[in-house]
């Protein structure tokens, strides 16, 4: 189902003495006790949290909101700067982005595995001239392309990056659910789906970078 909902999607690596190997990769304890604290956030209505499959020392978080309504009545209150501070006490860098998406975000996000695309220093209209029609592609057939989930698509703006530079002008992105990341590259290739839409999205845009995270909702 397309639906418009707002996002919270952070990048956090973890400090090295709360991060030993662990082989699965898994998270401090206390760091998921700060998640908690933002699960009870009236308006936050789900958490996801996994780590990049190309660099399991970056965690990426995603926290669904109610309405825009109570993620800023969040970033604007008291108990936001000492949730922050319990956050900063346990992250080495910490970047974090809202955004307002479009499409099925739930599915994107309840994927066995969801590819995050980011596209920076885009031009103003990337999200209309760019993304609404690679996203359309994929509406057109969804049942035609093997592996394929759920896509939704919007802009990133930013809300706060700890010990990482912040990103420069217009950011935007997706988050496209996949049954696996080997679903995903099996469409790529000459002549294969990503090939024949792709033109889309080289333009309008710096760079564009893209990773893929397993989430557990939380």
């Amino acid at each position: 189902m397309a639906t418009c909902e707002v996002i919270q999607l952070s990048v956090v690596t973890f400090r090295p003495d709360l991060s030993p190997p662990y082989s699965p990769p898994a998270p401090p304890s206390a760091f998921l006790d700060v998640a908690a604290k933002l699960q009870a956030v009236p308006g936050a209505r789900a958490s996801y949290l996994g780590y990049q499959l190309e660099d399991s020392r970056r965690w990426v978080w995603v926290v669904r909101w109610a309405t825009g309504a109570a993620l800023d009545a969040f970033l604007a209150s008291p108990s936001y700067a000492r949730w922050l501070g319990s956050l900063r006490a346990v992250a080495d860098t910490y970047a974090s982005s809202r955004a307002f998406l479009r499409g099925d975000i739930a599915a994107s996000l309840n994927s066995p595995c969801t590819e995050v695309v980011t596209a920076l220093e885009a031009d103003p209209g990337f999200v209309e001239d760019h993304l609404r029609p690679f996203a359309r592609c994929f509406e057109r057939e969804p049942a035609k392309i093997p592996g394929y989930r759920a896509l939704s698509y919007g802009q990133w703006l930013p809300v706060v990056h700890d010990g990482v530079v912040a990103p420069v002008g217009v950011s935007a992105g997706m988050l496209i659910g996949w049954e696996s990341k080997e679903a995903h590259y099996a469409q790529r290739g000459e002549g294969m789906l990503i090939d024949r839409y792709v033109h889309h999205i080289r333009g309008g845009r710096k760079s564009l970078g893209l990773y893929h995270v397993n989430f557990t909702r939380l």
